[in-house]
């Protein structure tokens, strides 16, 4: 019998340079996302995905199964799902897709940058080798069967 489990995550933190990430035009790039970049971008339906996939949804904000909300450090997400503590040994980091609204680019001698200053949330994933090294998940403990609530 599998247990719903409660666990709170970083999805990405704000001020920090990711690893190098394909840009979409064959070349690579590193991102941050500015502190303000989801001020208006955590209004839509969000999910919680296992490694992207969409057929692996485990919690949504339109089923209040999932919170997300913007901290100084940070994005940061809270939510129920079933079986979350082997979810989490194999898939320890936290990713996001999103929909960018405004960024700043710039290039110099050690490559290009990208400064993400508005983006719309999409999806956070579980992941097992994030852009962020410094995304982590855990484990909060069983919870009731029931929807999500946040005091």
């Amino acid at each position: 019998m599998t247990t719903r489990q409660r666990i709170h995550g970083l999805a990405v933190p704000f001020g920090r340079f990711s690893a190098p990430v394909p840009d979409g035009r064959g070349s690579w790039h590193r991102e941050q996302f500015a502190r303000s970049a989801f001020d208006t971008g955590l209004r839509g339906a969000i999910e919680l995905r296992v490694d992207h996939d969409a057929r692996r949804v485990l919690a949504a904000t339109r089923t209040s199964t999932l919170a997300v909300w913007a901290a100084a450090d940070g994005l940061h997400f809270v939510a129920d799902v079933e079986d979350g503590a082997s979810l989490l040994r194999d898939y320890p980091h936290a990713s996001i897709r999103f929909r960018l609204g405004f960024e700043r680019e710039w290039r110099d001698g050690t490559g290009q940058w990208v400064s993400r200053e508005r983006a719309e949330l999409i999806e956070i994933s579980l992941v097992s080798s994030p852009a962020y090294g410094e995304t982590w998940v855990r484990a909060l403990g069983p919870v009731a069967a029931h929807g999500l609530v946040l005091a």
